[in-house]
């Protein structure tokens, strides 16, 4: 077993400072959290992969600044928005390819969304193809007040995507909407 950390652990750290410590603490599987639309940045992200790559670590997984904003951004009815969201997660998927990372986190469409069902994990799909043209599995947290705390949605999401289905299972999660985590796995 391979235990990594994310630099979220330590916010409101700046992201190279909460990398550096993980690594100087002998972390060699890391999460960054990209924490605002500059750390998305080539020359930036270039940087905490020279740091990684110096201590012999992996960023494994990128998760995304805009998490609380997927819902108004990918999941709304306003589909220019929607292409918007689109181009900002290709910057977040070429940031993430560039740090070497396989995975991105999203938090996805809010609980009572206002999309259906089916269109709405449609639109988890387009991302999710965008994030393949750059080698990078899209992943969806299951989060609190968002849809994926929904067992049902999960379900749907895996009938509906098949082997596109990808995701994290967060415990805390699952114990802040008291989900039995063995149901939602």
């Amino acid at each position: 077993m391979v235990i990594g950390a994310s630099t979220s652990n330590l916010y409101p750290a700046l992201t190279e400072d909460a990398l550096d410590t993980l690594l100087q603490l002998g972390f060699r599987e890391v999460e960054v959290f990209l924490n605002t639309e500059s750390e998305t940045e080539t020359g930036y992200v270039r940087q905490l992969r020279k740091k990684a790559d110096l201590a012999g670590a992996r960023i494994r997984s990128v998760h995304p600044y805009i998490s609380g904003s997927e819902p108004y951004l990918l999941f709304s009815a306003y589909e220019r928005r929607f292409q918007d969201g689109l181009h900002l997660y290709e910057e977040l998927f070429a940031a993430a390819k560039e740090l070497g990372a396989q995975l991105v986190v999203m938090h996805g469409d809010k609980l009572h969304g206002v999309l259906p069902v089916e269109e709405s994990v449609g639109r988890f799909e387009r991302v999710y193809e965008l994030g393949k043209g750059y080698g990078v599995t899209l992943l969806q947290e299951n989060v609190n007040r968002f849809r994926s705390s929904d067992v049902d949605y999960i379900r749907a999401m895996r009938a509906q995507l098949g082997e596109k289905a990808h995701f994290v299972l967060d415990l805390k999660q699952c114990r802040r909407y008291g989900a039995d985590p063995l149901k939602v796995a």
